[in-house]
């Protein structure tokens, strides 16, 4: 013990382990001796602990000059030794990808993952600290999902259920599609999709809700998804991607969080839901005004949370009036 405190020849090995002394007649001999066997009956008696609590090495005995040998063999055994920085990394990049699966967000873990490829690939930081060991643990979960999702896509593909497997392929790269695993598999996968010139107006559809998808995770995500998810839905009326845009948009609105109400913002001076009148006087919804061009107003019934565009001349005089003033 006292040779790895003055040895210098041997500080640069001895400064990457935490030497412990351990009185064989003291309180704490017991329990350590109980919990690691060691070979031998003499005095001193040498062991190396992994970092994740193995036993590496347990026997009685000096070293002698086997000593910088012997510490250079065990490190090589040891895995990667992080530095304090690079834990600190760790364990903040695991926290927050651990609250983004919390929050259903498995792009912003994956994300968060990724920003660890400059100590190491995610999933392979080689490392028995616990922070290393949990990152690892995490980034395997998600290959896990990324799999899954990628088979669901191809099931339902090949099923006939041709727009909910174009779209779960294109988020599965999209979302798993930055770990190293999965890199491969999940772009093949999306290059056959396109290649496919039966699928074409399919893809594009999906495509286009998928990218609405995606702005969950930026700032006011929930709001701006909805937003987009609305225009995706008045763009593509009478589909599969207008049917999963409304359902996503009731979902986001379900969940809407930091103090919204709902997905959209009502317009300044109005109230959420409005009475719109046809140019005749006919006809008449409870609808929520999503968004209003020079031709057309896309509108969220009341009744049943569909996306209705009307052209904006077959709007009451009144209506029309009302889209000004906005």
């Amino acid at each position: 013990m006292e040779r790895l405190n003055t040895d210098r020849s041997i500080a640069p090995l001895v400064a990457q382990f935490v030497p412990l002394k351990i009185e064989t007649d003291g309180d704490q001999w017991g329990p350590f001796s109980r919990k690691y066997s060691h070979e031998g009956n003499g005095i001193p008696i040498i062991f190396v602990v992994r970092a994740d609590g193995e036993k590496m090495y347990g026997k009685s005995g000096s070293l002698g000059d086997e000593l910088p040998r012997f510490l250079s063999s065990q490190l090589a055994s040891a895995g990667r030794i992080l530095t304090p920085a690079q834990l600190s990394q760790i364990q903040t990049a695991v926290s927050d990808a651990q609250q983004a699966l919390q929050s259903q967000d498995p792009l912003s873990a994956v994300k968060r993952l990724d920003t660890l490829k400059k100590i190491a690939p995610a999933g392979k930081l080689g490392s028995y600290a616990a922070a290393a060991i949990a990152a690892d643990q995490l980034a395997a979960q998600l290959v896990e999902d990324g799999k899954a999702a990628l088979a669901s896509a191809q099931e339902k593909l090949s099923s006939g259920d041709k727009f909910a497997g174009a779209l779960g392929i294109l988020s599965a790269n999209r979302i798993y599609g930055a770990l190293p695993e999965l890199k491969k598999d999940l772009g093949a996968a999306e290059r056959e999709l396109r290649k496919d010139g039966s699928l074409k107006e399919i893809v594009a559809q999906a495509e286009a809700v998928d990218k609405a998808l995606a702005l969950v995770s930026t700032k006011n995500g929930k709001k701006t998804a909805a937003e987009a998810l609305a225009k995706v839905a008045a763009r593509f009326p009478d589909s599969d991607a207008a049917k999963v845009a409304q359902e996503k948009i009731a979902e986001l609105e379900s969940t809407a969080a930091d103090g919204q109400t709902g997905a959209f913002a009502p317009p300044v001076g109005s109230d959420k839901y409005r009475t719109w009148t046809d140019v005749t006087g006919s006809y008449k919804i409870e609808a929520e005004l999503v968004e209003a061009t020079d031709a057309a107003v896309t509108l969220k019934r009341k009744e049943d949370g569909r996306i209705v565009k009307v052209p904006i001349e077959k709007l009451s005089p009144e209506d029309q009036e009302f889209l000004k003033q906005q």
